[in-house]
């Protein structure tokens, strides 16, 4: 049983990384080196930087977040990111069909 939970946690974060990372912006996540941390804490998966911030990327070109520079002096500047209002909007939508899965799965 652990092995197909192992597994099942890998793909749904590779799977669906771009969803993930929007919904974790929107819970506080707010840099790529957090979410990083968070999926190593939650799931014992190691993301890439590069693969984090090519899908943060993404998410900014497409317009579900916004972000902006942080600078504080001593320290590296980073990017912060907000979730815009068609992300929160893509959120939601996508929250619905997941729950359709997960409903097809208990029945």
């Amino acid at each position: 049983m652990d092995e197909i939970l192992d597994w099942t946690n890998e793909r749904f974060v590779k799977s669906f990384a771009k969803l993930y990372c929007l919904a974790l912006i929107a819970k506080g996540y707010t840099h790529g080196y957090d979410i990083m941390k968070y999926i190593n804490h939650q799931y014992g998966l190691k993301i890439s930087t590069g693969s984090i911030y090519k899908v943060l990327q993404w998410l900014e070109n497409k317009e579900y977040i916004k972000g902006s520079w942080e600078y504080k002096e001593g320290k590296p500047s980073r990017r912060s990111y907000i979730v815009t209002k068609k992300g929160v909007n893509a959120i939601k939508a996508a929250g619905e069909r997941l729950m359709i899965l997960v409903n097809s799965l208990s029945n």
